[in-house]
């Protein structure tokens, strides 16, 4: 990561139970936020979606190009080995607790983080990356590409989370047209859609449900080239 300010924890709550997720979200410039999980493919529910809803293909329509992925080769994981010799299991979405948290630094970089806490009572493995899609305020799907890129310590493949432990994903993009600039440019999300990393029993997890959290606000949210360079999954320091 270039530059790492002071991060501004936006923490969204995303519920274990099967019917709903409730939660909140707050940075320096936006107001508690409800935390709710989103479908694939579609606008921003107005409540709720059920977990144990069936998944849905992710077919955005030409109003909604669908970002692209460019990856860094990296081990594919398998099934995570536990410190006492047994296999926990993949984290599911409903065990884990996101928040979303912005460098509130000055320049023309920023960087961010994507936190993943391990709220179920059993440890569950993580895979590499996460898969993210930003979304406007009508719920339909951005043009931005997610550049994968290695972190700054090899990553545990798979990392294996203990319950109440943290990982987190960082990811930078410019918010300014030029070095010296402070003129913004689109996109300008409102909400990023959230899904665990991919693994051999769930190689495309961005077919079934999403937690959906608020974006940044202010300069912030201008996600200038339509670019996020996005780092593998590490524990939180």
């Amino acid at each position: 990561m270039h530059t790492r300010g002071l991060f501004t924890v936006i923490v969204m709550l995303a519920s274990a139970a099967v019917t709903s997720a409730a939660g909140c979200a707050a940075s320096a410039q936006g107001a508690p936020d409800e935390a709710r999980w989103a479908l694939p493919g579609t606008p921003s529910p107005s409540g709720p979606v059920p977990v144990s809803a069936s998944p849905v293909p992710s077919s955005p329509g030409p109003s909604s190009a669908a970002p692209s992925t460019r990856r860094t080769p990296s081990p594919t994981p398998s099934r995570p080995r536990a410190a006492n010799g047994s296999w926990p299991p993949w984290c599911r979405l409903t065990d884990i607790r996101f928040a979303t948290g912005f460098a509130t630094g000055a320049g023309q970089l920023i960087s961010g983080e994507v936190l993943m806490t391990n709220a179920s009572g059993h440890p569950c493995g993580l895979g590499t990356y996460p898969v993210l899609r930003w979304r406007d305020a009508q719920g339909a799907a951005m043009p931005v590409t997610v550049t994968q890129v290695r972190g700054a310590v090899p990553p545990e493949t798979p990392l294996v989370l203990q319950p109440g432990s943290t990982a987190l994903a960082s990811f930078s993009w410019y918010r300014y047209q030029s070095l010296n600039s402070t003129q913004t440019c689109p996109p300008f999300p409102v909400s990023l859609d959230v899904w665990l990393p991919p693994t051999v029993e769930d190689p495309h997890p961005e077919q079934g449900p999403a937690a959906r959290v608020s974006w940044a606000t202010g300069d912030t949210a201008s996600i200038c080239r339509g670019t996020v360079q996005l780092e593998w999954i590490a524990r939180k320091p």
